[in-house]
């Protein structure tokens, strides 16, 4: 804001700043305090402080009230915090005066201001959105943010499939978010002056109410009560949310939800949306329907209602409260409750307030977040959107009709389901003694029931040793006390023709047996007339694998 009067306050008007008063200080008419109900929209507004001798030093970030002892209803007008600060010179006044121009949040900004974490219990279970919200609440957010429960009934819950919001962006507002979206319910934080409370209920619902009304109707406004819109009203009428078919795509296949009444009393129209968090088709199917419940009707929502009240009704209507209208010339020709989903207040000299007011009748999760039609949110994991889903979690990555394609260097590598590779199907390990004196053979073996029955011997990788060789070697055969010897070609000859004599041997190899059963062997064999042989393998049996 703007500074707008150099002047000492007059007015009854408090104002304090984390927990240092600043009423002298703050202009009295250079303010505008904005305060939003519309699933977690931050309000934003601000006032002008008069810093004569440039001493002051407004924190940023800090609890900030405006109280307005002349109201009836309830004193306090603002609760939110100090964000932006902007310093300026005060022309035309004395060298050491500056003023300050502060930018106000409202406490929508706390469901932001924290990450949730194991402490909070924060890897969640199935549960109705009400435990959810509940548990919420016992939370850093509730705790540290001292946010208690306003308006949180047990009533129009739904089923919240298993999430982990441990460290998630987010926090508080994406619990918040998923919960109202999944339920069509309607949250914000406020304090009317007892306190910072949640409200999480349908905006339908009837707690908060004003008792006061709005009408443009002439002779129905009384000063007190009723009090007449100032300038131009408009009330936009908006079909973007209407759809009449739901595709909802999950972490396991597509729903499908339709109303035809829908499709006949405007045209028939669909929306494809998508939730991989939830990964069975009741849940789906549950939001699904949510979804087209919010987008079964247009939404009206009411733009530039200004009213003037004195200051002893600034407090009659506040965020979040439902508040009945008449305006006969839009066509609302009796009175009707609309929620209002956002305030600003901003004094009118020194008696009166203007009060300006967003309203909706009401405000439900829909297919598009109340947008157009090109503006659907889509498959952000698969340009073509052709069907396939990507879920990328603690489990890893998992590809559901699709394929994973690496291009590197104009190489492409694709596994896309029929590739086959090979998974260690069985492991252990064998041991065979083949005895001297004398030429013997020792075959020791395993059965392996566990892969089944096989048309072709298992394929395995092994290795084998010898007991007095420290070195494994890699290989499924051991030579062990190998050596040339010339042998004779033929009875009878010169023993001129190369050969490998070993007095030890040793080899691992797979079969199957009558039952088709796989079966893995090692074998020794001794030709040594002193020393025993004994082979020890491991064996790997390897099973085809897709991927």
């Amino acid at each position: 804001m703007g500074l707008l009067l150099l002047l000492t306050s007059t007015e009854p008007l408090s104002v304090v700043i984390g927990g240092t008063d600043y009423t002298d200080d703050v202009q009295a008419n250079a303010f505008s305090l904005t305060e939003c109900a519309n699933r977690g929209e931050v309000g934003t507004g601000g006032f002008d402080v008069k810093d004569l001798t440039s001493a002051l030093s407004i924190p940023a970030l800090k609890a900030v009230t405006f109280t307005e002892p002349r109201a009836i209803a309830n004193t306090r007008t603002f609760t939110g915090f100090t964000h932006e600060r902007t310093t300026a010179y005060i022309p035309d006044a004395d060298l050491a005066a500056r003023s300050w121009a502060v930018e106000t949040t409202d406490l929508n900004i706390l469901a932001q201001d924290y990450v949730l974490a194991d402490a909070d219990s924060a890897d969640r279970g199935v549960e109705t959105d009400y435990a959810r919200i509940v548990w919420l609440l016992t939370t850093v957010f509730g705790t540290t943010g001292v946010i208690g429960s306003g308006v949180v009934p047990n009533s129009n819950t739904v089923t919240m499939e298993a999430t982990d919001y441990r460290g998630v962006p987010g926090g508080a507002a994406r619990v918040l978010g998923e919960c109202s979206e999944a339920a069509g319910k309607l949250w914000f934080i406020y304090d009317y002056g007892s306190g910072r409370k949640l409200y999480y209920d349908v905006a339908t619902g009837t707690s908060l109410s004003s008792t006061s009304y709005i009408s443009d109707v002439p002779g129905d406004p009384d000063g007190s009560t009723v009090w007449p819109p100032v300038g131009n009203v408009t009330v936009k009428r908006s079909p973007d949310r209407i759809y009449s078919k739901i595709h909802l795509r999950y972490n396991g296949g597509t729903v499908t939800v339709s109303d035809g009444a829908v499709a006949t009393a405007y045209r028939a129209r669909e929306a494809s949306v998508q939730d991989m968090s939830i990964d069975n088709s009741t849940l789906a199917a549950a939001k699904a329907n949510t979804l087209l419940t919010g987008a079964a009707a247009e939404l009206s929502e009411i733009d530039g209602l200004n009213i003037i009240v004195p200051a002893a009704n600034v407090n009659d209507i506040r965020q979040g409260q439902r508040v009945q209208i008449k305006l006969a010339r839009h066509g609302i020709s009796s009175y009707t409750y609309f929620r209002v989903i956002r305030r600003t207040v901003a004094p009118l000299g020194t008696t009166h307030y203007a009060v300006a007011l967003g309203l909706a009748s009401d405000v439900l999760a829909s297919a598009n977040g109340g947008r157009g039609a090109d503006d659907v949110p889509q498959n952000r994991s698969n340009a073509n959107d052709d069907g396939a889903t990507v879920i990328i979690d603690r489990g890893g990555i998992t590809v559901t009709d699709g394929a994973i394609t690496v291009t590197n260097a104009g190489a492409v590598v694709i596994i896309d389901g029929t590739s086959n590779m090979f998974k260690v199907g069985a492991t252990g390990t064998l041991e065979a003694t083949a005895a001297a004196p004398g030429w013997s053979q020792t075959d020791t073996s395993v059965t392996l029931t566990g892969l089944g029955t096989l048309s072709e011997p298992p394929l395995h990788m092994s290795v084998i040793r010898d007991s007095g060789n420290t070195a494994r070697l890699i290989g499924i055969r051991d030579l062990a006390g190998a050596g040339v010897q010339y042998v004779a070609p033929s009875s009878g000859g010169s023993p001129t023709n190369p050969a490998i004599i070993t007095a030890r041997d040793g080899r691992m190899f797979s079969t199957i047996n009558g039952s088709n059963y796989g079966v893995i062997t090692c074998s020794a064999r001794n030709a040594s007339a002193t020393f025993d042989c004994v082979m020890t393998g491991r064996y790997h049996a390897l099973l085809e694998a897709s991927i």
